[in-house]
């Protein structure tokens, strides 16, 4: 009942977002992700939390609770944008994006070997896989399903609109592989905690944090490229996506060394593009939970 109530809303909401104009859609956004901030004290305390680890020598606690409310406020804006981008054409989705570093990512397809493209929970990670898909690069995006399954289908309905596919972490391996060999591309977002079982310990921030090894592990194995991408805000509602040189893997002699150090400098590119725009970094993930035992 909880899961179909929770449907209503959004396709509610969804509903609203095709007939009113983007930009009311996006101050609706930015407003809900304000009340969420003072509403929900707990999410309010996670993301202060992460930024008194990511920024102990900014001791004005005012400056971090202005970055916490921007990250919620630019959050609910992205949740209105799906909606609203889930009911309009494909002029509409492109019109809002310019592109940095393209050359970066044709270069990367034009080896044939597939690409593997990496990103975190910065920006609008979603516009940026619909619009690629709608350039004429083919594109995979690695995901966990959301635990409400109607609210699962929306999201799946959005991603795949520019002709893009959903790889669903159970199966992610054979999925990535399968990508690859069809010399397509593969989005993987690695910022967030992964369980200590299933991840490597590298340095974010300065403090240690489990992060996932699938893109440096395919990388080393297929010899598939890595660009860094985001999607940044700009003026008028609109973004820039920007890709990135392409990361090669450093030599090691220790399989898991070069996994290591793949990952941490994939995780560093992240680590500065969040330290330029802390706003539009989503602060209400627990992405230093998991430590390793010596930590505590």
């Amino acid at each position: 009942m909880r899961y179909w109530v929770e449907w209503l809303v959004v396709e509610t909401l969804s509903f609203k977002a095709a007939v009113l104009p983007r930009r009311l859609c996006l101050a609706g956004g930015r407003l809900f992700g304000l009340l969420f901030y003072y509403l929900y004290p707990k999410l309010r305390r996670i993301a202060l939390s992460n930024l008194e680890i990511a920024f102990p020598s900014t001791s004005r606690g005012a400056d971090k609770r202005k970055i916490a409310r921007r990250s919620f406020s630019h959050f609910g804006s992205v949740i209105m944008d799906i909606l609203w981008g889930g009911r309009v054409k494909q002029k509409a989705i492109q019109r809002l994006v310019e592109y940095q570093g393209l050359e970066n990512l044709k270069r990367a397809y034009d080896k044939g070997r597939g690409v593997l493209l990496f990103t975190g929970h910065l920006g609008h990670w979603e516009l940026m896989g619909v619009a690629q898909g709608y350039l004429g690069f083919p594109l995979s995006v690695v995901s966990r399903p959301l635990d409400n399954p109607y609210l699962e289908k929306m999201l799946y309905s959005y991603r795949c609109k520019s002709g893009n596919r959903v790889i669903y972490k159970k199966d992610a391996v054979k999925g990535m592989l399968e990508a690859l060999k069809r010399k397509e591309g593969v989005a993987v977002l690695i910022d967030q905690n992964a369980i200590p079982q299933e991840g490597v310990f590298i340095r974010f921030f300065g403090r240690w944090a489990s992060t996932t090894p699938l893109l440096a592990s395919l990388a080393l194995r297929t010899h598939a490229p890595i660009i860094p991408a985001f999607a940044l805000p700009v003026k008028n509602g609109r973004y820039r996506l920007i890709y990135g040189e392409e990361i090669e893997p450093d030599e090691f002699a220790d399989r898991r060394e070069a996994v290591v150090s793949l990952t941490q400098r994939c995780t560093d590119v992240i680590e500065e593009y969040i330290r330029r725009y802390p706003q539009y970094w989503l602060w209400i993930h627990q992405r230093w939970k998991s430590q390793p035992p010596q930590e505590g």
